[in-house]
C-alpha cells in the first residue's frame, strides 16, 4: 500500500473513479441520468461505515472538473447558435431567472433564512438541467417541437445568466461584507479588465499558439493549448478574486468565435466528463441523510418552489412577452428541475459562508428529487391543457388559434405539408416547381410571416389540432405529409386524418425507429425514416463504386429496407 499524503491522494482519486462508474453504470441501467449515479456512488461511500476516502482530496480535482465544466458551457454558447434559439425562448429565461431570484426571497423568511440567504436560494432554483432537459425531449422525441426549442432556448439564457451570478453571488451573499456596494463596485471593475483581457488573448494569442499545435498536428500539445489557456484563465480570475468557475467560463467565451471551436469542444470534453464526474461524487460524500428528515418542512418548501413555483414562472413571463400557455405548459414541466449549475453556486454558497453544510445537504436533496421525477412531469401537460380551456378566464390563451392566409374554399387534389423544416422545404420546391397546389400547417409564427410574405397558403396552429384541420379541405386533398420533428405530435395527426378520411393518402416522416411501427399500425400509407434513408443513398453510392448497377443495385437496396422496416416491426412486437 502507497504511504504518506501523495499515495493517499491517488487512493482516493481511483476510489472515487471506480464508485462513478458504478454508479455511473446503475443510473444508465435504470434510464436515469448519469450524473444522479456519480452523486449516488459518493452517497454510498458517505453513509457505508467505513472511511473510504478524504472528502478534501476529492474536492481538490473537482475544483478542475467544475473549471472545465464551465469552460465547456462557455465555449459552446457562439453568437450564431445563441440566434438560433430564436428570442423568445433566451427572453423568458432571463425574466423567468430574475422573477425565481425574488421568488427565493420571498421563501427564506418561510425556512429562516435572511434576504441575502433568499437571493443565493433564488438563484440555485432559477438553474435548470441542460442535460436532464435535452434527455426527457429526446426521449419524447421533443426537441424539434416548439415547445422543446423554447425550453432549450431557456436553458441557454439561464446558462448565460450564470455569468454574473458566479461573479457577484459570492459577493453579495458573503456574510463578511457589511456594504456589498463598494465591493460591488470594485468587482466591476476587476471583472471588466479581465473580460479584456480574456477577450484580447482569445482574439489574438490563442489562437496564434493553437495554430501552431495545429500546424504540428499533434493532438497532445493542442490539448495542452486549451487546457492551459482555460486553467490558466481560472488561475488569473482566482488571483482577481473571482472563482476559478467563472475564470474558465471567460475562458471558454473568449475562444468561442475561434476557427478551432469544434476542435477544442472534442479534444475537452472527455477531461470535462472525467474530472465533471468528480465533482458529483464529491457532493454525495457531503450529504448529511438526517437533514432531510429534521428539515422536510425546509425540502418541501424547496421542492414547490422548484416544482411549482419556477414553473409558474416560465408560464407567466412567456404570456407576457406574447407566447400561448398551450405551448408554455409542457416546455414549463421539461423545465421544473434544478440544475448541475446549481451545485457549483451551493459550493460557491458554502464557501462564502452564506449557506451550512445543512442548507446545502437540503438543495442537493432538492435537486436530486426534481431530476428523478422529471421524466414523468411532461404526462401531465394534456391534463393541464385540458383544465385551461375549461377556466373562462384562461381559455383564450390555452386554445389554439387558427389563422389561414390564401384561399382555403378553392383547395382540391392538394397537399397539406404538416411543419415546415428541412424536408417539408424540399417537399413544397418540387411541388411548387411543377405547380401542384399545397397549404402548410406551421406553429412557428417566424416561419408562417415568411410563407406569408411570400404568397404560400399557410395556417398558423397545431396541426394535431382537429379545429386547425377542419379549415384545409383534408376531405378533397391528395396527400397529407405529416413532417413534424415530434414523434407523438405526429402520430396524433395521422390518427385523427385516418379516422376521418380512411381513404387519405398520408406520408409520415418517423422520428426514429419506435415511431415507425406506430405509425404503420394507424395505418399511414408510407413511414420514411430520414437516417435509414439517407443510409440506403450511401449504399448506393458505395456499391456503384465497385460496378454494381442496374437492377443488381436496386435488388439490394430494396431489401435492406424490407429487412429495416420488418426488423422495426418485429422488435415493436417483441416488446
Amino acid at each position: 500500500m502507497a504511504e504518506g499524503a501523495d499515495g493517499r491522494i491517488i487512493q482516493d482519486l481511483v476510489t472515487a473513479i471506480v464508485a462513478a462508474y458504478i454508479g455511473g453504470l446503475i443510473a444508465q441501467r435504470l434510464r436515469q441520468p448519469v450524473i444522479l449515479g456519480y452523486f449516488l456512488g459518493g452517497f454510498a461511500m458517505n453513509v457505508i461505515p467505513i472511511h473510504f476516502v478524504d472528502s478534501h482530496n476529492v474536492e481538490i480535482f473537482a475544483e478542475l472538473g467544475v473549471a472545465l465544466l464551465m469552460f465547456a458551457v462557455g465555449i459552446e454558447i457562439s453568437p450564431r447558435e445563441i440566434r438560433s434559439f430564436g428570442r423568445s425562448g433566451l427572453l423568458v429565461g432571463f425574466v423567468q431567472v430574475a422573477l425565481t431570484v425574488a421568488l427565493g426571497v420571498a421563501i427564506a423568511p418561510m425556512m429562516g433564512m435572511s434576504l441575502r440567504q433568499g437571493i443565493l436560494i433564488g438563484a440555485l432554483l432559477a438553474l435548470t438541467s441542460t442535460v436532464v432537459t435535452i434527455r426527457v425531449l429526446l426521449a419524447r422525441s421533443e426537441t424539434g417541437a416548439p415547445h422543446g426549442r423554447f425550453a432549450v432556448g431557456v436553458c441557454v439564457a439561464q446558462d448565460i445568466a450564470m455569468v454574473p451570478m458566479v461573479a457577484l453571488l459570492p459577493i453579495l451573499t458573503s456574510a463578511s461584507v457589511e456594504d456589498p456596494l463598494p465591493t460591488l463596485g470594485s468587482a466591476f471593475v476587476s471583472g471588466a479588465m479581465l473580460v479584456a483581457a480574456v477577450y484580447l488573448v482569445g482574439l489574438k494569442v490563442a489562437p496564434w499558439l493553437l495554430d501552431r499545435a495545429a500546424f504540428m498536428r499533434s493532438h497532445e500539445l493542442f490539448l495542452l493549448g486549451s487546457v492551459s489557456f482555460a486553467l490558466g484563465v481560472a488561475a488569473l480570475s482566482q488571483f482577481a478574486g473571482f472563482s476559478l468557475a467563472f475564470g474558465a467560463f471567460l475562458a471558454g467565451l473568449g475562444l468561442a468565435t475561434s476557427g478551432y471551436r469544434a476542435q477544442i469542444i472534442g479534444e475537452v470534453r472527455t477531461l470535462r466528463d472525467l474530472f465533471a464526474s468528480l465533482f458529483f461524487v464529491s457532493l454525495g460524500l457531503l450529504l448529511q441523510p438526517y437533514v432531510v428528515v429534521t428539515r422536510a418542512d425546509a425540502l418541501v418548501t424547496l421542492l414547490a418552489a422548484t416544482l411549482l413555483g419556477k414553473g409558474a414562472i416560465v408560464v407567466a413571463a412567456g404570456a407576457l412577452l406574447g407566447q400561448r400557455a398551450r405551448m408554455l405548459v409542457p416546455a414549463a414541466l421539461v423545465l421544473a428541475t434544478m440544475g448541475e449549475f446549481s451545485f457549483v453556486l451551493a459550493r460557491l454558497g458554502i464557501a462564502s459562508g452564506a449557506l451550512s453544510s445543512e442548507d446545502f445537504d437540503l438543495i442537493v436533496a432538492t435537486a436530486l428529487i426534481s431530476i428523478l421525477i422529471a421524466p414523468f412531469l411532461p404526462r401531465l401537460a394534456d391534463p393541464l391543457i385540458t383544465l385551461g380551456e375549461r377556466i373562462p378566464l384562461l381559455r383564450t390563451s390555452f386554445t389554439q388559434p387558427v389563422e389561414i392566409h390564401g384561399d382555403t374554399e378553392g383547395l382540391r387534389n392538394h397537399t397539406v405539408i404538416c411543419g415546415y423544416g428541412r424536408v417539408a422545404r424540399e417537399l413544397a420546391s418540387a411541388l411548387a416547381a411543377r405547380r401542384f397546389t399545397y397549404v402548410v400547417v406551421e406553429l412557428n409564427p417566424e416561419i408562417v410571416a415568411t410563407l406569408r410574405a411570400r404568397g404560400v397558403p399557410v395556417a398558423y396552429g397545431d396541426a394535431a389540432n382537429p379545429v386547425v384541420m377542419e379549415h384545409l379541405r383534408l376531405e378533397r386533398a391528395r396527400l397529407l405529409a405529416v413532417l413534424i420533428p415530434d414523434g407523438v405530435t405526429a402520430e396524433l395527426i395521422c390518427q385523427h386524418a385516418r379516422s376521418l378520411h380512411p381513404r387519405l393518402d398520408i406520408v409520415a416522416r418517423a422520428v426514429d425507429e419506435r415511431v415507425v411501427n406506430r405509425l404503420r399500425a394507424i395505418p399511414v400509407s408510407e413511414v420514411v425514416q430520414p437516417e435509414f434513408e439517407a443510409g440506403i443513398e450511401v449504399i448506393n453510392h458505395a456499391l456503384r463504386r465497385y460496378g454494381v448497377v442496374g437492377p443488381e443495385l436496386a435488388q439490394a437496396t430494396m431489401g435492406r429496407r424490407a429487412a429495416f422496416y420488418r426488423r422495426v416491426t418485429s422488435e415493436e412486437e417483441g416488446d
